[in-house]
């Protein structure tokens, strides 16, 4: 009886540590400020991150040039990519292209780098990714990677490629939703968010 009576004490004591440690870390740990830039813009990375507070792009900053939509296809023409025939096993692939081109600067980083599968087009309801299969074809010297360097104190002109990620969505969002929707382009989480509006030309 003493033993099953110390087992429903220390369960209870442990139950109730961790509560009071879950309540503290929701009342004390800071929300992200979330900062809105414009297109045209310069906007620093500085020690801003996605995930982990180690990511190094202090130095790293960006402008976003100008947004497009484009058929797949024509976007591929248009890059010189020469893309595989679809089949029944291929990847799914969109109908659309969400090109979004940009300026990326280095200023004096030796050796961090811009991390492109955080790095999403989002509004309250829809994340556009990368396409991987159009950024190995139009990237191929990042060797499939979706980060990349600069040498310090250069600069790179970059196209991003954002595409709908499933059949699913791509059947609920149609190319008059894409022209219409607000969209902001995430560059960081913590402790600022940066997000940039994303106007089409």
């Amino acid at each position: 009886m003493k033993k099953r009576l110390l087992i429903v004490s220390a369960s209870v004591l442990i139950i109730a540590v961790w509560a009071a440690r879950l309540i503290y870390l929701n009342t004390h740990t800071p929300f992200a400020n979330e900062l809105y830039y414009s297109m045209g813009e310069t906007v620093a990375y500085e020690d801003d991150f996605f995930n982990a507070s180690d990511e190094n792009r202090d130095g790293y900053s960006i402008i976003v040039k100008r947004a497009t939509i484009y058929p797949y296809q024509e976007f591929a023409d248009k890059m010189n990519i020469v893309l595989s025939p679809k089949s029944e096993t291929a990847y799914f692939r969109a109908d659309y292209v969400y090109d979004v081109e940009v300026t990326i600067i280095n200023k004096g980083n030796e050796v961090g780098a811009i991390d492109m599968f955080n790095t999403l087009l989002v509004n309250s309801n829809l994340r556009m990714p990368i396409d991987i299969a159009l950024w190995e074809l139009m990237y191929p010297q990042l060797g499939g990677s979706y980060s990349f360097k600069l040498r310090p104190d250069t600069q790179m002109d970059f196209h991003f490629p954002y595409t709908i990620e499933t059949s699913f969505e791509q059947k609920n969002i149609s190319l008059q939703d894409l022209k219409t929707r607000p969209l902001l382009l995430n560059i960081s989480n913590y402790p600022d968010k940066k997000m940039i509006r994303i106007e089409l030309s």
